[in-house]
């Protein structure tokens, strides 16, 4: 599990009044401030030093990880056994394992005072706010166990959701990156050679020879700037993404391209009736459970759909009528919705509107790859196969050359 631990140096007043200054380990400026309170210091200034990477078998913990310690501690607490012995005795069968320090933390916390749900707000970079939200309503209805199950439940389909985008789009990326190198080094080096042979011929070389050999003198003439831009392109998509107007824009574009739209609208689709099942069957209200999907929503646009819906709501309409303000919802899901809601089961209507969306997103992801397979062999049978051609027209020529 990677630690990313920032040093923070503050200036504080003790119990006593007096100035004093200090430092210390903390994943965020809002943990250092709780850190500093819990240590009866009001603090004046924080600020960062530098950031101290420490790793713990140097794996960070994944979503499977968190989602199989889920469901170990609600079958524990099901049993009966108080929430701390469960968290020492998972702390005892995973001391080899990256979830060790952080239900260490967990037992320190619990220890001193706080709840399961308000510990778990000290890592938000493993448990978003859904998580600790059905946590603390299980807490107040003594339903703790049925909560962990359902956020266990949730994220196993998250992350098998996941795991088949994933494997679809896993092959034909190999296939266009070994594509690429292969062309790249033929076009570098095998190419020159053919073309300084060429130059001994006496006679005019085909068009498609001429043209292939001008992208080779190209490539090698700007070798170092092709370079940089391909290692730039990827670096600015990453870090532009961060930026809000860039990030709002890509994910317009992710819902308006034709092959694109469908499928992705699926994927968010399936996530929000999966989430919006699990908020409503802990009984969260409705005005709680739209924010906590506002907050979990991964596409600005999703995110502006969902204020709108929120706002409908308010205005008094109901959830389905809402939902037919934005653009979004998709019209099955609309009518299960409708459904679900005059007949009182809106939580079994989402849940199997979200089983319809991963049954169709599974199905999708399982076909692209075969059907994807044609082309990538005529688009390989093209690029390789016409750069060798492209090198053998003037062989097969050469008695006009002579």
């Amino acid at each position: 599990m990677k630690i990313y631990k920032t040093i923070f140096k503050w200036e504080g007043i003790n119990h006593k009044g007096k100035k004093i200054t200090g430092k210390l380990y903390a994943l965020n400026i809002q943990q250092a401030e709780w850190m500093l309170k819990e240590r009866n210091i009001v603090p004046l200034k924080i600020r960062k030093i530098y950031q101290l990477f420490s790793s713990l078998q140097n794996k960070k913990n994944s979503s499977k990880e968190i989602s199989v310690f889920f469901r170990q501690l609600s079958t524990l607490i099901s049993t009966g056994i108080p929430i701390i012995n469960a968290l020492q005795l998972l702390l005892q069968n995973h001391k080899k394992n990256s979830l060790h320090q952080l239900i260490d933390f967990l037992i320190t916390k619990i220890i001193s005072g706080q709840t399961l749900s308000s510990s778990l707000q000290h890592y938000p970079e493993y448990f978003d706010a859904l998580t600790w939200h059905l946590i603390y309503v299980g807490e107040q209805t003594g339903t703790v166990d049925l909560a962990l199950i359902r956020i266990a439940q949730q994220k196993e389909k998250q992350l098998l959701l996941k795991q088949h985008i994933k494997q679809a789009l896993l092959y034909p990326f190999i296939i266009t990156f070994v594509a690429s190198i292969v062309t790249l080094i033929m076009l570098l080096f095998v190419v020159p050679h053919f073309a300084e042979l060429f130059q001994t011929f006496h006679g005019k070389l085909p068009i498609f020879t001429i043209k292939v050999i001008q992208i080779s003198v190209f490539l090698h003439l700007h070798y170092f700037c092709i370079l940089i831009f391909m290692l730039l392109i990827p670096t600015l998509l990453f870090f532009s993404r961060k930026f809000l107007r860039f990030k709002t824009l890509i994910d317009r574009l992710l819902l308006t391209l034709p092959i694109l739209r469908e499928v992705y609208l699926n994927i968010l689709s399936a996530n929000f009736s999966r989430v919006f099942a699990v908020i409503m069957t802990a009984g969260i209200p409705i005005s709680d459970a739209l924010k906590l999907l506002n907050d979990i929503s991964t596409n600005e646009i999703y995110k502006r759909a969902i204020a709108t819906f929120k706002l409908e709501i308010a205005a008094g309409h109901r959830i389905y009528e809402a939902m037919q303000v934005c653009a979004f919802f998709p019209d099955l899901l609309l009518q299960m919705v409708k459904i679900g809601e005059e007949s009182g089961t809106l939580d079994t209507m989402l849940a199997k509107s979200a089983e319809f969306y991963e049954a169709d997103i599974t199905y999708w992801t399982k076909n692209f790859t075969h059907l994807l397979e044609p082309l990538i062999i005529i688009i390989l049978g093209v690029l390789i196969g016409g750069l060798v051609i492209a090198m053998y027209l003037p062989i097969f020529k050469l008695g006009t050359f002579i």
